[in-house]
């Protein structure tokens, strides 16, 4: 009699353990499929300034800071000396992008006349589309996996985004 119980015993632990083992399981494929799921918005095609072509995923395995702008944008203007700044603080970490629909010639001019030291691209509206940009200055911050983890939508503080900074690099 005693055997049996202890068989009993034996057989339960077994099938606790196959639930735990394939509760693991289960969660191990979850947790992959997270960091594997589609972003278009890593491969769109965007042009620099000497018609070099990037896609966001060259950046992979590292934060990127990406701000859209405009050029005629007195928001975007204002923010010109905190990027800067932030640039000069995180740019050795982080990958600055500013970016903008306006016409390559007009960004040349823009990034020389400003002495712009970080990447800027030029979007033909695909990139723009593709995560919902509607209006300058925005920004977005990109977290070394290619998720999209803040958004920040006109004219803010240096404060502000230095949160957001230091936060994608923890």
């Amino acid at each position: 009699m005693r055997k049996m119980k202890g068989k009993k015993k034996q057989n339960k632990n077994k099938g606790v353990y196959l639930l735990i083992l394939l509760l693991v399981i289960i969660l191990m494929i979850y947790i992959t499929s997270l960091s594997t799921t589609p972003k278009p918005y890593l491969y769109i095609k965007l042009v620099n300034t000497s018609n070099q072509t990037y896609t966001l995923d060259n950046f992979k395995g590292r934060p990127i800071f990406m701000e859209y702008f405009a050029t005629w944008c007195p928001h975007c203007k204002n923010m010109l000396p905190i990027m800067r700044e932030l640039y000069n603080e995180y740019g050795s970490s982080i990958v600055f992008i500013s970016i903008s629909q306006e016409d390559i010639p007009i960004l040349a001019r823009y990034v020389k006349d400003n002495n712009i030291t970080w990447l800027v691209l030029h979007d033909n509206g695909t990139l723009a589309n593709s995560l919902n940009i509607n209006g300058v200055p925005t920004f977005i911050f990109i977290d070394k996996n290619g998720n999209i983890v803040k958004k920040i939508i006109g004219e803010t503080s240096i404060d502000e985004l230095r949160n957001a900074l230091n936060s994608l690099l923890q």
